[in-house]
Formats: structure tokens, C-alpha cells, sequence
């Protein structure tokens, strides 16, 4: 009967690659992660538009201040993170302009709104 040893190259080269896998595993674990959590983030964001609009939709006619009012306040009640998404409202005329911003200085989303003339 044949006996098989491992040598101490072997068993080195075994540990070698099983610890190059272990942190790759872990590493796109915390890639996914992350990915997860900017598109919660994202998602929010996009979710405090569409309810800005819901609100607004609801009222026959409305001003900059109402809409400011109305996008600040979904902002709020969603919970983002100021770090990772910012709100922006400029008014400029008879409209506004609401933005939501990425932590990198980028719009994640703009929209001009008109408004009635209170």
C-alpha cells in the first residue's frame, strides 16, 4: 500500500490560493454591498420626486414656495444621508428648479418646475 504525503510546497501553495480566494470573496462581497446601498440610496432619492409631485398634483395650483416646501419635507421623511445625497431648490422666474445631489458634486436627478404666480 502507497502512502501519499503532501510535501511542504504542496501544502504552502494549498494555503497560498486558498487565501488569494478567501479575500476575493470578501472583497466582491464589499463591492456588492456597497453597490446595494447606492442604489437604496439612489432609489430614496428618486422616491422623494415622484412623492414631491404626488403632493403637488393634489393641489390645484401651487407656488415656488409650496413646491420648496413640499420637496424639502419628502426629503426629510426619507432618510437619506445629507453626506450622500443633497437637496437643491433655485428658484428662478415663475418656476423652480429641484435637484437632488450625489455626494461627488453630480445631479443625480434635476427638474424644472412652473409655477402659478402667488
Amino acid at each position: 500500500m502507497i502512502k501519499k504525503q503532501y510535501t511542504m510546497l504542496e501544502i504552502i501553495c494549498a494555503l497560498a490560493l486558498f487565501a488569494v480566494l478567501t479575500t476575493a470573496f470578501f472583497k466582491s462581497m464589499d463591492t456588492l454591498r456597497k453597490m446595494d446601498r447606492d442604489f437604496t440610496s439612489e432609489n430614496r432619492a428618486l422616491m422623494v420626486l415622484d412623492n414631491t409631485f404626488e403632493r403637488l398634483g393634489a393641489m390645484n395650483d401651487y407656488s415656488s414656495s409650496d413646491v420648496e416646501t413640499a420637496f424639502l419635507d419628502e426629503y426629510a421623511k426619507s432618510g437619506l444621508s445629507p453626506d450622500r445625497i443633497s437637496p437643491v431648490c433655485k428658484r428662478h422666474g415663475s418656476s423652480i428648479m429641484l435637484a437632488l445631489i450625489k455626494k461627488n458634486g453630480k445631479p443625480l436627478i434635476e427638474v424644472d418646475i412652473k409655477c402659478a404666480s402667488k
